[in-house]
């Protein structure tokens, strides 16, 4: 645990890049919640080695819910038609 906190920023993006990975390869795209949380946890980690955000866990997840409120908000219908185009071209 210790060198979760430690290097907090870099386990977010490795937290995320599995998440999208188990969306993609698992899942197979089918539902949206692990893309949008993992790009959601990407973006976390790239803020937090950058500095915009504190390394602190309750301020992390405050951060997480709310970006990832707004990445399904603004990207769940172009998502949604990529879906349905990819779908009808096999």
């Amino acid at each position: 645990m210790e060198f979760i906190t430690d290097n907090l920023g870099q386990s977010l993006i490795a937290l995320g890049l599995i998440l999208l990975t188990i969306e993609v390869v698992v899942l197979g795209l089918s539902t949206f919640i692990l893309f949008f949380l993992g790009v959601s946890i990407i973006i976390s980690g790239v803020a937090v080695i950058s500095g915009l955000i504190e390394p602190d866990f309750m301020i992390l997840f405050v951060f997480n819910g709310v970006l990832t409120a707004l990445l399904t908000y603004f990207l769940w219908k172009p998502m949604k038609q990529f879906q349905n185009l990819s779908l009808i071209h096999i």
